[in-house]
């Protein structure tokens, strides 16, 4: 994909793309993406957001639900990068529990995100409000979590990476669709 009307391949949009491609080839990517100078050339936060909407529609209407949240929550494994990632690990090799992990990770992540453990062991991330830079600035609320989904794959690498062993991810509701805070619950 090298043409001026091709999908972008780089940065968030890129991701999509990329894994629009993995999960059913070049072809759909045309379909749902817009040329990468179409994002690119969107500068305003809520202009962003806009065409990330638009850009879902056009995924909800190409794909079914199992493929949707197989591309997306791809694209949110490849947003929490090695950075990320190395970081966390080390947050958790250097605490004596998973509630002293959390307690690092909240420090860390002041005013952005909160993460506590649940009587039940399970973990709640929060949000205040979206963090995705791509979408944030949303003014029309999305009409589906099919974009959120990057966040449950995003969490997903983070705690499957930090804790060494498979997570299940939940996203109970979403600022950009239900308005509120992002919540997610992290099963262990």
């Amino acid at each position: 994909m090298k043409g001026e009307r091709d999908p972008p391949t780089k940065g968030r949009m890129g991701r999509i793309t990329k894994s629009i491609v993995r999960e059913s080839g070049v072809d759909d990517a045309h379909r749902v993406m817009l040329p990468a100078y179409a994002y690119e050339a969107a500068k305003k936060g809520e202009d962003k957001a806009e065409l990330t909407r638009q850009t879902m529609q056009r995924l909800e209407s190409t794909f079914d639900e199992e493929s949707r949240v197989k591309i997306m929550e791809r694209c949110g494994r490849l947003c929490c990068g090695p950075t990320h990632q190395k970081v966390r690990k080390a947050l958790f090799q250097e605490s004596n529990s998973l509630e002293e992990f959390l307690d690092k990770l909240n420090e860390l992540e002041a005013g952005k995100a909160h993460y506590r453990i649940t009587e039940q062991g399970a973990i709640i991330v929060e949000y205040p409000a979206c963090q995705c830079g791509q979408v944030k600035d949303a003014i029309a609320r999305f009409p589906s979590h099919a974009y959120c989904m990057c966040s449950v794959g995003y969490n997903k690498e983070l705690f499957e990476t930090a804790l060494g062993r498979k997570v299940d991810v939940i996203l109970v509701t979403s600022a950009i669709c239900d308005g509120g805070p992002c919540r997610l619950v992290v099963r262990l």
